[in-house]
């Protein structure tokens, strides 16, 4: 029997989750000799290794290691896309692992890598609405801090517009000028937003 096999037979002999610093801990004590198997499919202990793997991803996310977290989430997905699994849409562990990880790149602000994650989790389950929810934040939240710094100096200069004599014709034209172009950026973005949301909600 393996080291990693005995390792894995004391995590979930009992059958219960652990709690996720537990297995924190339990990883971190172990983690030169996890890290150093061999996570070619051949070796019989992958399973196990894709499994630890997930958990530790998982369990660091929980607890708020965010950072953290999405070397290990990215690791899991890639030793389960290299499984012998043929659909991993039947797979409820790789789906939280995607589902995980699009949230944690969505904290860190990293929104395309999420949009990748929420796309694939609406394709394939397209009943969850959550996941649908999630993908619409991920691809409007950037337009949405443009549109309302747009927003405010548009206010900026219209008010500026009305505070300047009538006498400076000229300088009434540039702000109003000024104004309506802000105006129609705001208006395009709020448009482009609203597309969005409805090809969202039509998938």
């Amino acid at each position: 029997m393996t080291e990693i096999k005995i390792l894995y037979d004391k995590i979930y002999s009992d059958g219960i989750q652990k709690p996720p610093k537990v297995f924190i801990d339990i990883y971190e004590e172990n983690k030169d000799l996890i890290e150093s198997a061999d996570t070619s499919t051949s070796n019989p202990d992958y399973d196990g290794i894709m499994r630890i793997t997930a958990e530790y991803g998982m369990a660091l996310s929980s607890y708020g290691s965010s950072k953290k977290s999405l070397p290990y989430l990215d690791k899991a997905i890639k030793l389960f896309k290299n499984s012998s699994q043929t659909d991993l849409t039947k797979v409820q562990v790789y789906e939280t692992l995607v589902w995980v990880r699009g949230a944690e790149n969505y904290n860190q602000k990293n929104y395309s890598l999420a949009t990748n994650d929420f796309q694939y989790l609406v394709d394939n389950y397209p009943e969850n609405d959550k996941y649908r929810n999630w993908l619409l934040a991920s691809k409007t939240i950037q337009t949405k801090k443009y549109v309302n710094y747009v927003w405010g100096a548009t206010a900026v200069f219209l008010v500026w517009e009305t505070m300047v004599s009538k006498e400076d014709k000229q300088i009434k034209n540039y702000l109003l000028i000024a104004t309506t172009i802000f105006f129609v950026i705001a208006v395009i973005g709020e448009i482009a937003n609203a597309v969005i949301k409805s090809r969202i909600k039509k998938q």
